[in-house]
């Protein structure tokens, strides 16, 4: 392993047994978010997976989190045998994904592709070899296909971090992890820009009128790693900009709204990470509080072209006088 994802795997704290973690080869935190790059013969060049929400299932009050790949929601939980499991939309029962708990050379059932109805932890001693370095004590899960030159062949994980490879279509198509955000630190195997956006909880106290409004801390983050400066130019002395929009993608209040900058303009040379961060408070564009309920908010930089933006999701809830009053998300 390089020297810089040892760095990286102490950051995390991939030993097994995280407090509150009990799968933590396929961590779910809201904000979690995965891209990889396909070669090989690929429908799409990129693959992006995040988990964007909660959502609570009765009779039982189950807890599950709602990650969003290609378009497509599933409902995940993992529990302490290191299971992750899948809510059916169809019958509203639970199937396997992964069973990580299992010994090497043991197959277990799973639902995670209509031509694969079992798998088998092949190795936790696995080296993977991806495009920022190689990955040691890795996990590798090989599957049966009951398809032609279809379906999952096998799949590669780091504790702490999730899924770094996939080989699918009998070996005609292959993600590698390029980027992620996992429990609030950021992972790239890759020398590219990455541009991200936090904030500071998941969910924010609903307020009154005759209340302060909840504010949020919203961070935009630009890392290069290319090796080569990257120019920001920006037109104003305006560097960022916010928009929160509601479920119905409506925007309800932008950040920049009634604020005055300096029109000078100015470049930034950046070679490292450089970050701009605003407070938003959430008041409408009524002047009222806003409502509970889930939403979105994007930042981007403001420069000549929008090039870098992000987007990231949230909830305001009024919350019992006893109860914590926030989530956080960063640390």
């Amino acid at each position: 392993m390089s020297s810089r994802l040892k760095t990286l795997c102490a950051t995390l704290g991939l030993a097994l047994g995280l407090p509150g973690e009990p799968t933590p080869y396929f961590p779910l935190q809201v904000g979690n978010r995965w891209e990889y790059r396909c070669t090989g013969e690929c429908a799409a060049g990129t693959l992006t997976r995040e988990v964007v929400g909660t959502e609570r299932r009765q009779p039982q009050d189950v807890l599950y989190y709602v990650m969003r790949e290609s378009g497509v929601e599933y409902r995940l939980r993992s529990d302490e045998q290191g299971r992750v499991l899948v809510l059916d939309p169809q019958t509203g029962t639970e199937k396997q994904w992964y069973a990580f708990g299992t010994r090497e050379g043991e197959e277990y059932e799973t639902a995670i592709n209509r031509c694969n109805p079992s798998a088998q932890v092949a190795s936790r001693a696995a080296t993977y070899h991806g495009p920022g370095g190689d990955i040691s004590n890795a996990l590798r899960i090989a599957y049966t296909s009951t398809c032609n030159f279809a379906g999952l062949q096998e799949e590669t994980f780091a504790a702490g971090i999730g899924l770094l490879q996939r080989i699918e279509n009998v070996g005609t198509a292959q993600f590698d992890l390029l980027q992620a955000r996992v429990n609030g630190a950021s992972v790239t195997l890759r020398k590219a820009l990455a541009f991200e956006i936090s904030v500071d909880h998941t969910v924010y106290p609903k307020t009154d009128t005759a209340s302060p409004p909840a504010e949020m801390d919203a961070r935009l983050r630009l890392r290069n790693t290319t090796g080569d400066a990257v120019d920001l130019l920006f037109p104003t002395a305006q560097r960022q900009d916010f928009i929160v929009r509601n479920p119905q993608g409506v925007a309800v209040l932008q950040w920049s709204e009634g604020r005055t900058f300096a029109q000078v303009t100015a470049t930034e040379h950046v070679t490292g990470e450089v970050e701009y961060g605003a407070a938003v408070s959430l008041i409408g564009r009524s002047g009222e509080p806003l409502s509970e309920g889930r939403y979105t908010l994007e930042g981007w930089l403001t420069t000549d072209s929008r090039q870098f933006s992000a987007t990231v999701a949230f909830e305001i809830r009024r919350l019992a006088a006893n109860q914590a009053a926030i989530t956080r998300r960063r640390p």
